[in-house]
């Protein structure tokens, strides 16, 4: 009995994972979450680039 609870864990764990990788293009999650956290802080960090985003933003909605 145990094995076949096993099993059937399995694979909704197996079709679950199947779907976000096609979501993710096959990135996993923690992975991209990671990366995002990384250029944000470092984003955080840089008042200059800060600042050109900001006003290259201006620019571009003002045309």
């Amino acid at each position: 009995m145990d094995a076949i609870k096993n099993t059937a864990h399995a694979s909704i764990d197996s079709f679950i994972h199947a779907r976000q990788a096609r979501f993710t293009m096959n990135l996993s999650p923690v992975t991209q979450v990671l990366a995002f956290l990384d250029w944000f802080l470092n984003l955080a960090d840089s008042p200059g680039t800060q600042y050109r985003i900001i006003e290259d933003f201006k620019e571009k909605s003002m045309t």
